[in-house]
């Protein structure tokens, strides 16, 4: 918002902004529970979750709920956290002290605030540096602050289970964000429903963090204007010009 402001009222500059997210994924009944698992844990903890685009709101299906849960538990514990030097590494650590300090703030908020219940993690690892277990929490509402607000770390919300894509897809189009979701399911028809309903600028169906370079990649609402990648990319840099030529004269 500052730099649309700027940009605006000060240089009257073409702008195009990629920012935060809030991404939800959808676990449908009839979804490879093992696979989406090790896919929705590496969607929200790659990079130790500092991805804009990280799948950190997970809504699954009432009647999977209780099954998958231990699968999301195992896949995350089962995450190698090391240096970045070893490769080894499936997780490293968060960029600095700040960030750091604001992921364990983030999941105080969760436990103590949101009332959220904790399946893993929580805690910092290592004993030294600025790694954080790979945290997920559980039956967590869709307002909480922690399903919200942009963490930044590698932390995951599932949220409470529902029963209708429908319901989701409403309570979905109300968020702030728009940059990306995802869908797990072989059901054409819901497939077609989410990813024709949903505003966000990449939606990932039975897969995760795939990107193109041929693909523009951008947000709607607070997640930004403009595109990255692909010809759209383009567009911010080019200004049309129109010419009227009365041929009669």
């Amino acid at each position: 918002q500052v730099i649309r402001s700027t940009a605006s009222t000060r240089n009257v500059r073409c702008t195009s902004v990629e920012l935060g997210g809030k991404s939800p994924g959808v676990v449908m009944p009839d979804a490879d529970l093992d696979k989406t698992a090790k896919l929705v844990v590496s969607g929200c903890m790659a990079n130790a979750g500092m991805n804009c685009n990280a799948l950190t709101r997970l809504w699954v299906h009432r009647s999977i709920y209780d099954e998958f849960m231990p699968r999301i538990k195992a896949a995350a514990e089962a995450l190698v956290l090391r240096t970045p030097q070893d490769g080894a590494t499936e997780m490293g650590p968060l960029i600095d002290k700040r960030q750091y300090d604001r992921v364990l703030e983030y999941i105080r908020i969760g436990r103590e605030e949101d009332k959220a219940a904790l399946l893993t993690g929580g805690q910092p690892a290592l004993g030294r540096g600025y790694w954080i277990q790979p945290t997920v929490f559980f039956n967590v509402s869709p307002t909480a602050r922690i399903a919200t607000e942009e963490i930044f770390g590698p932390v995951l919300s599932v949220l409470e289970p529902f029963d209708s894509l429908d319901e989701v897809i409403e309570i979905e189009r109300k968020n702030e964000f728009g940059l990306a979701a995802g869908i797990f399911t072989r059901r054409h028809q819901d497939i077609a429903k989410f990813t024709r309903k949903l505003r966000s600028g990449t939606i990932w169906v039975n897969n995760y963090n795939a990107l193109y370079s041929y693909l523009p990649f951008g947000g709607f609402r607070n997640s930004g204007f403009g595109r990255e990648l692909g010809y759209e990319s383009f567009d911010g840099y080019l200004v049309p010009k129109s010419i009227i030529d009365d041929i009669s004269y």
